[in-house]
C-alpha cells in the first residue's frame, strides 16, 4: 500500500439545470354538466448537479382558470431527482383556448408548457 501518494480533490461548481414535461399537449375536455374541471400533472427533473428548491410556478388563464400548485414553493427536488408538479383546471365555456404554465427557479431560470384546450360536449 502507497501511503505516500498526493490526492489532488477537484470541487465542481454547482450546476443549476431543470427540465419540464412534456413541453406542450393538446388536452380535450368534455365539458356535459358544469365546467369541465379536473388537475394535470408534469414531471420536473433536476439535471444539475445540486438540490433545487423555492421553484415559482404561475399561469395564463384560459376561460376559467388554470390553478397553478400551492405547494411549488416548498418543492425540493435533489440532484438527478424528479418530482411532479400539478396545475387544477376549471373551464367555463365552450371552445379552444392556449395558456402558458411557467415554472421558474432563481438560479436554473425557468420553463414553460404550451398548453392548447379543445372544450366541446
Amino acid at each position: 500500500c502507497n501511503t505516500s501518494s498526493n490526492y489532488n480533490f477537484t470541487t465542481l461548481p454547482p450546476t443549476y439545470s431543470f427540465t419540464l414535461s412534456p413541453a406542450s399537449e393538446t388536452l380535450d375536455l368534455n365539458k356535459t354538466l358544469g365546467n369541465a374541471t379536473g388537475t394535470r400533472t408534469y414531471t420536473l427533473a433536476n439535471t444539475g448537479n445540486i438540490a433545487l428548491t423555492g421553484f415559482t410556478c404561475t399561469s395564463d388563464k384560459i376561460d376559467g382558470t388554470i390553478t397553478p400548485p400551492s405547494d411549488c414553493a416548498s418543492l425540493n427536488v435533489a440532484a438527478g431527482a424528479s418530482a411532479s408538479v400539478v396545475y387544477s383546471y376549471n373551464v367555463q365555456t365552450l371552445g379552444s383556448y392556449s395558456a402558458v404554465l411557467n415554472v421558474s427557479h432563481s438560479n436554473a431560470g425557468f420553463k414553460t408548457v404550451t398548453i392548447t384546450a379543445n372544450v366541446t360536449t
